[in-house]
């Protein structure tokens, strides 16, 4: 297992009826993919797929959207939710779509 980091630029998420464009940095730790082993005298062990676990936003650069008149705010002290549940729903949108990961 090794830690990882991963740069996304003006990636769309949608969270909480608002949809926010982010640039930022995460943090995860990579295990590589391994193979089943032969079948042997105790038999075979099976392999596994890669693994990303522990993804973290470790920094948000910039955060982009629009407010309710389309007006296109980037102060994130504007920001219409918390931030920290922000991170939260970037963190679950790579934890379910960890293809996205792979450079």
């Amino acid at each position: 297992m090794s830690t990882e980091t991963y740069e996304f630029y003006e990636t769309e998420f949608g969270f909480k009826d608002w949809i926010f464009t982010c640039s930022g940095t995460l943090q995860f730790d990579y295990t590589p993919a391994e193979p089943d082993e032969p079948f042997g005298y105790m038999g075979a062990t099976p392999g596994h797929g890669e693994m990303f676990e522990d993804i973290t936003v470790t920094c948000l650069d910039e955060v982009e959207w629009e407010d309710e008149d389309g007006n296109l705010i980037k102060d994130m002290n504007y920001l219409p939710v918390d931030i920290d549940e922000l991170k939260e729903s970037i963190e679950g949108y790579f934890d379910a779509n960890p293809d996205e990961l792979k450079e």
